[in-house]
């Protein structure tokens, strides 16, 4: 039996950003254009259909609509890419065609666009992949030309391209589907990989869901701003030659730079004024915050908290906003 707590923790990772419309199904009628501004109103809208055909928006936007009214679709935020891949086929031979191509589409994320994605059962067919990116203005043309991209890039044959529009609604987790009663669970993808159908069944008939984590998609978001900046299609693009984040190799490294590098990795108590030249070298080769908060877990005075705190002070992300410079050679 589900909890409060089970969906605050679920959806507070699924929705990070608001307001979202809210849409739910009651027989026949589909009623749409209520909207929800935090976890809290979006679980009492929930509550009131019973945890039972609920929808949310794929998008957020910049507008305060009134109840009962449409959003002004050209105030669309995207927060996402949503990958919806099902088969029309029935029964099991549909849904392990379903599963062999999320499986390649979550393997490719993993190891090529350098993100986890959040992951879903759809409770009827198929399953939704979403890939969390940097909140941005976006349209229905920008969506479709990203995912039509990596469709085509991955050959990916059942990839539902309706679902790439600003103003779609897409099943709420841990909600049940009326046709197949039968939860719209979260899964982790790495387990996804190695699962069979009869592993899927399994998890969905016993509500056994995964908590869902993830990191914003940098590689994606790159290929949102490059569909951004043209007004037509330009699927011959390879996706990875558009990363601009992707870290130098250590061995191209400077020879300071390398000397400090080893040193934390062996644990060396290195001083404040090499941490703070090698974090800011790290973040303008484009190492993310992630990847240089792993740099100084060797270090005998590793804190968690206060190393992302002062990471991210150095790119900008905290105080004033000012982002350090790497210190010049003169300098150092």
């Amino acid at each position: 039996m589900l909890t409060i707590t089970d969906y605050e923790v679920v959806w507070g990772e699924y929705y990070k950003h608001f307001p979202r419309e809210f849409g739910f199904k009651k027989g026949e009628k589909f009623s749409r254009n209520l909207y929800v501004h935090d976890i809290s109103e979006l679980i009492e809208f929930t509550k009131q259909t019973g945890f039972c055909d609920s929808f949310v928006s794929v998008c957020t936007f910049d507008d305060e609509p009134e109840q009962g009214k449409q959003w002004n679709r050209e105030k669309a935020i995207v927060d996402r890419i949503v990958f919806d891949l099902d088969v029309n086929v029935r029964g099991l031979i549909g849904l392990r065609i379903a599963l062999k191509n999320v499986q390649k589409l979550v393997q490719w994320l993993i190891d090529e666009a350098d993100t986890f994605p959040l992951l879903k059962f759809s409770g009827s067919k198929g399953f939704h992949v979403e890939v969390p990116i940097r909140p941005r203005k976006g349209s229905t043309r920008l969506l479709r030309a990203v995912g039509t991209h990596v469709a085509k890039s991955l050959n990916l044959k059942i990839v539902d391209l309706k679902v790439l529009e600003v103003a779609r609604l897409l099943r709420l987790p841990l909600t049940i589907h009326s046709k197949t009663g039968l939860p719209c669970l979260p899964l982790d993808p790495i387990k996804i990989l190695d699962f069979t159908v009869d592993d899927v069944i399994r998890k969905v008939k016993n509500w056994d869901y995964d908590i869902p984590y993830y990191h914003e998609s940098d590689i994606v978001g790159v290929l949102v701003d490059f569909y951004e900046s043209r007004q037509q299609d330009s699927f011959d693009i390879k996706i990875l030659t558009l990363s601009r984040r992707l870290p130098a190799t250590e061995d191209c490294f400077p020879r300071c730079m390398r000397k400090i590098l080893s040193d934390l990795n062996a644990g060396v108590n290195v001083p404040h004024c090499a941490r703070f030249t090698v974090a800011s070298f790290l973040l303008s080769v484009g190492f993310s915050v992630d990847d240089i908060v792993e740099v100084f877990r060797n270090a005998p005075d590793f804190d968690l908290k206060r190393t992302r705190y002062q990471v991210e002070h150095i790119a900008g992300m905290r105080g004033r906003g000012t982002k350090y410079a790497c210190p010049n050679c003169e300098t150092i």
